[in-house]
Formats: structure tokens, C-alpha cells, sequence
């Protein structure tokens, strides 16, 4: 039997890994639903259906809604309603929240959450309940 050249083996296992890293994530399936996210120790339950996102912390009375704008398949800004300049005053008016989903599951995504009127960037995990 004849033996591979090592050089051969090393381009096809970097083809591999190539492929493996660059396979495209099925963002779709999170675009509308139910979902629940813990930061802080504080959980989350998000309800998004087409343009619009509400949010409802647990063992909280906030409630908040956003405008929901897709950019590509993985990636949307929320628009802040009035119900959430209501609950968090200092936040500018024209606030616009970035999220990018960079992990996909079965039933969960880990997304990524930055802002204009923050420098702070969030990394959570939001796991699909519906």
C-alpha cells in the first residue's frame, strides 16, 4: 500500500477545517418566537414576531418593546419604543441596539449585543422556548 506524502494530509485537513468553520449559520429558524435569556442573574423571556420584539424580565414588572430591522440573516437592530425610554430615562432618544448571532444550536443562538449609546458589549446565550 502506498503512503500519503505528509504535505498531502496537511492541505486536505486544512480543507476540512476551512469548511467546518466557514459553514453558514441557520439564523432563520430565531428571526420570530419565544425565547429566554439569563444575564446577571436576571432571565429574560423575548416573544419577536415579524418587525417587533417585546421583552418581559422575570420577577420584574419591565416590560419593553422594540422595532426589530433585519440586516443580513444573522444580524438585526432593535429601535427602542417609548415603553422602553418609560423604564430607562437616561437612554438617548435615538438609541439603536446591535445584535449579531454568532453561534447556532438546535435550539439556541449566542449572540452578541452592542449600542450606540454604550460601549459595553454583551455576549449571551438565547435559548428558543416555543
Amino acid at each position: 500500500m502506498r503512503k500519503l506524502p505528509p504535505i498531502y494530509c496537511a492541505f486536505t485537513l486544512l480543507i476540512v477545517m476551512i469548511n467546518a468553520c466557514s459553514s453558514p449559520r441557520d439564523c432563520q429558524k430565531f428571526k420570530n418566537g419565544k425565547f429566554r435569556t439569563t444575564v446577571r442573574g436576571f432571565s429574560t423571556i423575548i416573544e419577536r414576531t415579524g418587525a417587533i420584539q417585546h421583552e418581559f424580565t422575570q420577577d420584574s414588572t419591565v416590560h419593553v418593546s422594540y422595532m426589530v430591522t433585519w440586516i443580513d440573516d444573522c444580524s438585526f437592530t432593535l429601535k427602542p419604543n417609548k415603553d422602553f425610554f418609560d423604564q430607562y430615562k437616561n437612554i438617548p432618544e435615538n438609541a439603536l441596539i446591535f445584535v449579531t448571532i454568532t453561534k447556532v444550536n438546535d435550539n439556541s443562538y449566542e449572540q452578541t449585543v452592542k449600542s450606540d449609546f454604550m460601549e459595553r458589549e454583551v455576549i449571551e446565550e438565547v435559548v428558543k422556548i416555543d
